[in-house]
């Protein structure tokens, strides 16, 4: 596929049943064709082979929201050194507008799987940002890798620190701590006494246990009481 005819192979894809249903999801976001995620992983894996791939990534100007979420979809795919897509995700990141972009972008990171340390060196930087989708990559890069005994402490460390009081991050943070008491249930209502998150965090933390069926009632009854 030549990166030329991408926008319009996106073209004769769309679905307009299916860009009502995402415009629905992702208020604000005007620029939505309405193709399938699928289709989407399809070209973004045609584009990780191609030689030309890095004049795509910098020199490709997205107008759609597709565009953006294939470029970072591709990132996922693509066999280069550790350096250098470390690198792509850094430039990346400021790219990212939307939760649905962050999700499925963070997901396709499966590199991360066998460098955990180097990644979550690189992630430290994220959590300490005051933008709402550096901290949205934080937190959903930690649920998706990082649930793990080693990095608990450093995680609510991070998240006790955060200023950005933005739905998207507190529901980003809250997904990773619901993640985290299923495996280390006593290590999390240690972070819950303390008291040291903030309110919204920890609330929407409470209510995401609460809502899991992975978790049993006994342990969701445990979390009640902090509340804030």
């Amino acid at each position: 596929m030549e990166n030329m005819n991408l926008r319009e192979l996106l073209i004769e894809e769309k679905d307009n049943d299916y860009q009502i249903f995402s415009s629905n999801l992702l208020p604000g976001v005007g620029n939505i064709l309405g193709v399938r995620i699928p289709k989407l992983r399809s070209f973004a894996k045609k584009l990780a082979k191609n030689e030309d791939y890095l004049d795509f990534f910098y020199k490709y100007e997205d107008i759609y929201f597709e565009e953006t979420m294939i470029k970072g979809l591709s990132i996922g795919y693509l066999k280069y050194p550790i350096d250098e897509t470390a690198q792509l995700i850094k430039d990346f990141v400021p790219q990212i507008t939307n939760w649905s972009i962050c999700d499925s972008f963070c997901n396709s990171l499966k590199i991360v799987d066998k460098n955990k340390d180097y990644f979550w060196d690189f992630l430290k930087t994220y959590f300490k940002s005051s933008s709402t989708y550096d901290l949205r990559f934080a937190g959903v890069m930690s649920l998706n890798y990082y649930i793990e005994e080693k990095y608990i402490d450093e995680f609510f460390e991070n998240v006790e620190a955060i200023e950005n009081d933005d739905y998207y991050v507190d529901m980003a943070m809250a997904w990773a701590i619901s993640y985290y008491y299923m495996e280390f249930k006593t290590l999390v209502l240690k972070y819950f006494k303390k008291n040291t998150l903030s309110s919204s965090i920890q609330n929407k933390a409470i209510q995401k246990i609460r809502d899991s069926r992975q978790i049993s009632q006994e342990d969701k009854d445990l979390v009640i009481k902090y509340r804030r």
